[in-house]
């Protein structure tokens, strides 16, 4: 499997992915104006996206920054978002797709967070068989 860093060109397949994150999340879905939108801005911030290939087909990718937001002052990364295509699941890329992110593109000092969404067993699943604890519990309320 190969990696590069995102570029505008990715954007539309991004977004695609992006689409069936939110799905299988149970998220809110945002259109493809917004996701596109969203995404742009990112990445013209404090962002950076990778993209996993194999045989040139887009199997994964990862979106995240430097900075923790659950702690001040403790340095580390934050994952946003890492997505692997389902016809791709349960065959090791998203085990090999996070230990390059681990091993060739994120300095070995720097703790990792991220956040799973409680409809996302799945998600929870994959995190805690890659050594992810979880941290704490965050409630929402929609009034």
């Amino acid at each position: 499997m190969k990696w590069r860093f995102m570029t505008a060109r990715d954007t539309t397949g991004i977004v695609d992915l992006n689409r069936q994150l939110q799905q299988e999340e149970g998220a809110a879905v945002m259109n493809t104006h917004d996701l596109a939108t969203r995404l742009a801005k990112w990445l013209e911030t404090d962002y950076r996206g990778v993209v996993f290939e194999r045989e040139a087909q887009l199997v994964a990718y990862a979106l995240f920054r430097d900075t923790d937001p659950f702690s001040e002052g403790e340095d580390g990364i934050f994952l946003r978002q890492f997505f692997v295509v389902a016809s791709m699941r349960r065959k090791g890329i998203g085990r090999a797709a996070f230990t390059l992110l681990l091993n060739e593109i994120w300095p070995p000092d720097k703790r990792i967070f991220l956040e799973a969404l409680s409809s996302n067993p799945a998600g929870h699943a994959f995190w805690q068989s890659m050594g992810f604890k979880p941290h704490s519990v965050k409630y929402t309320c929609t009034r």
